[in-house]
């Protein structure tokens, strides 16, 4: 097991999550987008 490899996989997971998070929230809050 890499700590390493799954430290990174955990944190691109994460940025990748709030990102779809942010686009989610504009687009219910301006549904022209």
């Amino acid at each position: 097991m890499d700590r390493t490899r799954n430290d990174a996989t955990y944190i691109v997971t994460a940025v990748i999550g709030l990102i779809g998070g942010l686009i989610t929230a504009l687009k219910m809050i301006i549904p022209r987008l």
